[in-house]
């Protein structure tokens, strides 16, 4: 079951870590050729590109943590209907007395939601720890200088894999089976 565990999170840490990244460097891009137009294609000088380049770092920021929502919400899909390591996640009816094939996002919408506030707090509980062993093992007495969006996107990414062990033994609509 570890095995199961560790693959289904491996594959899933993967595609929500390249889609987020990917929709942040499209839509940056997208974004700073927009701004780039508006302001009615000056001259490409080492200002106007480092202007770009700054332009180009604010919006990724951003629009990188929104496509780790969007990501995050396509990828409980994903994970339903793959088999891994020999076992696999199913979806149970509202009755529980048979399965959903295949699962689509609309099945998905009370799971999610459920799954999503295990990595809310799992996350939460994850930076109460890197607070305590940044205070006393490292000293740092600013309470949350540590956590920049790059540490948090790893919590989000370790605290997925909590999160599918909780939620496959928490959730009663999924049930762990043999495919």
């Amino acid at each position: 079951m570890n095995k199961f565990f560790f693959s289904l999170w491996k594959n899933w840490a993967l595609r929500v870590s390249i889609e987020s990244v990917l929709f942040g460097l499209v839509l940056a891009l997208v974004m700073s050729g927009y701004i780039y137009a508006k302001k009615g294609f000056v001259e490409l000088d080492q200002n106007s590109l480092n202007a770009l380049y700054d332009i180009f770092l604010f919006w990724f920021g951003i629009l990188w943590n929104v496509g780790l929502l969007i990501a995050l919400f396509r990828s409980i899909k994903f994970i339903f209907n793959r088999c891994y390591n020999g076992y696999m996640l199913r979806l149970l009816t509202c009755k529980q007395d048979d399965y959903i094939e295949p699962v689509g996002y609309g099945d998905l919408i009370k799971v999610w939601r459920r799954w999503f506030l295990i990595l809310i707090w799992s996350v939460a509980f994850e930076i109460l720890i890197g607070s305590i062993v940044m205070r006393f093992g490292f000293g740092k007495t600013e309470l949350f200088s540590w956590l920049g969006s790059s540490v948090l996107f790893g919590f989000v990414l370790v605290g997925g894999y909590i999160a599918f062990w909780i939620f496959s033994g928490w959730c009663k609509r999924v049930k762990v089976v043999v495919c």
